[in-house]
């Protein structure tokens, strides 16, 4: 049997097949949102690339056990439908999850894309051999998920381990957890404007200001990650996206920061992985919506 996982990301779809050792068995296909007009087009087109998976790696639809997806929220999870995410506006107010059952025929979850990525570490990526893992995504936002006991805790409202928004410092843990915190604590140094990639290339010639915009983007983390640890006492924190490509310009001030504020038991149990499944972990764990909930 398998399962179909799609992560659905504001500039793009990535659609794969997953057997039930949360492996990928086929391609990985992927195709550009900003083509379609609407949700229902977009659906219509993740259906045609996930039945000919099916057709060019020989199964039929009957082998198939559902279809997972992984969107950006926020979300209805109780409805399957997206409200309003700001990267994908033919998604607002979607009721994505019942459009892709209702044209593919076949059973479908829908959950967050940063809760789908952590649930994919958690099933076959560097957190695979852990109960309580918490995983963040790092990119154009502060991304979040929780999964304890191999599954999903998404809470009373499905909103659980959304914690971008919580105050912090001059505004929100976002603001500076994210490719314009990091920008902007480039900013404050060098006087000038500058992306997270441009900053990259610097720090790698050893320019002080991209550097030092490094160390605060890690120390920022490093705070945020004492409030999971002390709270969650995770077995793992795992940590994705575009961002984490920079982990050692950030990373040592991430752990001296946190290890200021946690308990001496998880300073010595919890490991802080680098994610090492890339798209494949939200597709992965898309697909393991289908077993998990």
């Amino acid at each position: 049997m398998v399962r179909i996982g799609a992560d659905v990301g504001g500039t793009k779809v990535a659609i794969g097949l997953v057997d039930e050792s949360n492996s990928i068995i086929s391609e990985i296909v992927r195709f550009p949102v900003k083509q379609f007009q609407d949700g229902d087009g977009l659906v219509s087109q993740m259906v045609i690339e996930a039945k000919a998976l099916l057709n060019a790696e020989g199964f039929t639809e009957q082998n198939v056990t559902g279809f997972g997806v992984g969107a950006p929220g926020p979300m209805d999870l109780e409805t399957g439908t997206i409200r309003n995410t700001p990267n994908t506006p033919i998604l607002v107010n979607y009721a994505l999850r019942d459009s892709i059952r209702e044209k593919s025929g076949f059973p479908t979850e829908l959950n967050n894309d940063a809760n789908c990525f952590v649930l994919g570490e958690a099933l076959a990526g560097e957190a695979r051999h852990g109960e309580y893992v918490v995983g963040v995504t790092l990119g154009t936002g502060y991304g979040c998920g929780i999964v304890l006991n191999k599954q999903l805790h998404t809470g009373a409202t499905g909103t659980a381990a959304e914690i971008a928004m919580c105050p912090y410092r001059d505004s929100t843990l976002e603001s500076h957890i994210s490719g314009r915190g990091l920008s902007w604590a480039y900013k404050k140094r060098a006087g000038k404007e500058a992306e997270g990639k441009a900053i990259a290339r610097l720090a790698a010639t050893g320019d002080e200001e991209a550097l030092g915009a490094f160390e605060e983007f890690g120390e920022h983390i490093g705070r945020s990650f004492a409030w999971f640890i002390n709270l969650l006492d995770p077995d793992y924190i795992v940590i994705g996206g575009s961002i984490a490509q920079n982990w050692d310009y950030f990373y040592p001030t991430l752990k001296a920061t946190m290890d200021q504020y946690i308990n001496p038991n998880p300073k010595a149990h919890m490991k802080i992985v680098q994610s090492q499944l890339g798209e494949s972990a939200a597709i992965i764990g898309a697909a393991g919506l289908i077993t998990s909930t």
